[in-house]
């Protein structure tokens, strides 16, 4: 293991992202309703902590993508509702999930048997592959939604601002979310899945799910920044 990747490696390992997000209050409405509540909707902030100090990340963007609705039961008297899990090729959260599972899928080297812990080169590759197809499907959902604009609304696309906060207003439904930043020397990706009920909050903490060092540019070269789409 050459000197550089282990030091990534090891600040990886320290590495203590929050991404803290909070549901407001929210009503359901229907797909055609555009008028969502000023006050619905998902928070959070991009920073990392190192040691005893907050940074934010830098060149992060957040990717909301809405799924598959929910449907209020108005016969269970404020038991809620069902989440109808129900992906199709109409939302960009559908979108999203069937072009990464089947990138996901065809790749080889990620469905090899792996022995527990994997070791550090193998814990690497599955990380940069698994960000490679994440930007792949996000960026091809990107580009559905600019084709489809009476569906455009499943998709909010975010830039965090200097202190790393960020808020999407979204209805009940599940979702997936995107998160892409640097945090010192590493490229980092954070993926969610999650249910979003009326009134139930809900607050996310967690260190990236992926990441590996940035690669530094050659004499002559511009260096790509595989979060900007």
């Amino acid at each position: 293991m050459n000197r550089t990747f282990r030091d990534c490696y090891h600040l990886a390992k320290m590495l203590c992202f929050a991404l803290a997000g909070t549901l407001f209050c929210l009503m359901f409405v229907s797909a055609e309703d555009r008028d969502l509540p000023a006050n619905c909707g998902l928070q959070g902030h991009v920073t990392a902590h190192f040691g005893a100090q907050l940074v934010t990340a830098r060149a992060a963007r957040v990717y909301v993508l809405y799924g598959s609705e929910y449907v209020p039961n108005e016969f269970r008297h404020g038991l809620g509702g069902d989440f109808t899990h129900h992906l199709t090729l109409y939302t960009a959260g559908g979108v999203f999930n069937h072009r990464y599972r089947e990138l996901l899928d065809h790749d080889k080297t990620l469905n090899l048997k792996d022995k527990i812990p994997p070791s550090d080169e193998r814990a690497l590759e599955i990380s940069e592959r698994s960000m490679k197809y994440l930007d792949q499907a996000v960026a091809e959902t990107v580009a559905w939604a600019a084709k489809h604009p009476k569906d455009a609304w499943t998709l909010s696309v975010i830039e965090p601002d200097e202190q790393g906060s960020w808020a999407a207003r979204v209805r009940p439904g599940s979702y997936d979310v995107v998160v892409r930043g640097v945090i010192s020397r590493l490229d980092a990706a954070w993926h969610y899945t999650y249910d979003i009920e009326p009134e139930k909050p809900v607050v996310l903490e967690s260190q990236p799910h992926f990441f590996h060092p940035l690669t530094m540019p050659t004499s002559g070269e511009q260096q790509v920044k595989s979060n900007q789409f």
